[in-house]
């Protein structure tokens, strides 16, 4: 038990044990019982108008707890907050390269097909299919150097 300049506290029970000095506003009904605290809310043990909140951390024991835990959260929302970052980082940097190994892959087919029919265009340059050829082998070509393009952007 612990005594609070104004009333006794019993960190066992979690309860006042002498009534609050202070009478309570008029307007607020619940602040005018002077065995509550933080509104009432026991559970929760938080205080909406801020009057007690800074008192926990001067009861001997609660108060080292209190700075303690309190310490613990604001410790763990950085670390999380840091995690997520980092996670999100390290995802976009796995997406990314995954996109470009994609992107080099298609490039490669891309020059192989190009190869190819320029080969079948050598062999048999007066070929029927000649034009279609040559036209498939420039727009194979624009779609190589637009695949690059993506690639130096990135």
């Amino acid at each position: 038990m612990y005594y609070l300049i104004a009333r006794y506290y019993n960190p066992d029970h979690g309860v006042f044990l002498s009534v609050d000095p202070d009478p309570g506003k008029e307007d607020d009904p619940v602040t005018q019982n002077g065995y509550t605290y933080a509104d009432n809310n026991p559970v929760m043990k938080i205080d909406p108008d801020g009057y007690a909140a800074i008192g926990l951390y001067f009861i001997p024991g609660i108060g080292q707890i209190a700075l303690l835990v309190t310490g613990a959260v604001i410790l763990a929302g950085i670390t999380y907050k840091a995690g997520s970052w980092l996670g999100k980082k390290a995802k976009e940097y796995y997406l990314q390269a995954q996109n470009n190994k994609q992107i080099r892959k298609r490039i490669e087919g891309l020059e192989k097909q190009i190869r190819q029919h320029k080969e079948k265009i050598a062999r048999n340059p007066r070929a029927q299919s000649r034009p279609h050829w040559e036209k498939e082998i420039r727009a194979w070509e624009n779609e190589v150097a637009r695949l690059k393009k993506r690639l130096k952007n990135k």
